[in-house]
Parts: structure tokens; sequence; C-alpha cells
């Protein structure tokens, strides 16, 4: 992102949502970077969930699902 990354990001709309400026939504990182923690660094900072690029359609249909499912949308 040019303005910001995800970490970022994620750190400012976690503080909108805890300031009740926004309602709480789901976050899920998606990165081509699949290092060892990087996961863990994701869900640490505040995302929801995390993907790594490539990804199948089943894949991405999974854990939008599980999101949705845990009535996080």
């Amino acid at each position: 992102m040019p303005v910001m990354d995800g970490f970022e990001a994620t750190r400012h709309i976690r503080k909108m949502q805890k300031n009740g400026e926004i309602k709480r939504i789901p976050i899920i990182g998606m990165t081509a970077h699949a290092f060892v923690g990087d996961k863990e660094k994701c869900i640490n900072i505040g995302m929801n969930d995390y993907i790594s690029k490539p990804f199948s359609q089943h894949d991405l249909k999974s854990i939008l699902s599980k999101h949705i499912l845990l009535n996080e949308l």
C-alpha cells in the first residue's frame, strides 16, 4: 500500500474500533511472504487471520466462510 503497510492499517483500524468510531470488522492479512512467524505477527498485531500467496479459491473461501460463521461480518 502506498501510504501505510497492512500492519499499520490494522493498528489504525483497531484503534478506531476501540474508540467507537467504527464497528469491529475482520481483518485478513494477505502476503506473498510466507516466512516462519508471519502468521503469528499478523495475529498479534490484531488481524483475525492470514493467508499467503499463492492460494486456491478453496483456501480463500474457507477463511472467509470461517469469519462469516463467527458472525464477524
